[in-house]
C-alpha cells in the first residue's frame, strides 16, 4: 500500500508534465519508501529510462 508520499508524488507528476528533460534523484534512508514512490509514479506514467543509482563512498 502506498501511503504518506502525496507531496513527493505530486512533485514527480509536476516535473513529468513539463515535457522537458529532467533528472531526479530520489534518495533517503533505508526503508522509507523510495521504491514504492517510484513504483506508484511509474504505474501512472510512461518513463522511458530508469537507471539504478550506483553507491559511491567518499
Amino acid at each position: 500500500m502506498f501511503v504518506g508520499r502525496s507531496e513527493e508524488l505530486g512533485l514527480l507528476e509536476k516535473l513529468y508534465a513539463k515535457n522537458s528533460l529532467n533528472v531526479v534523484l530520489v534518495s533517503g534512508e533505508y526503508k522509507i519508501g523510495k521504491t514504492a514512490l517510484l513504483q506508484e509514479f511509474l504505474q501512472k506514467n510512461l518513463l522511458l529510462i530508469l537507471l539504478p543509482a550506483m553507491r559511491c563512498q567518499l
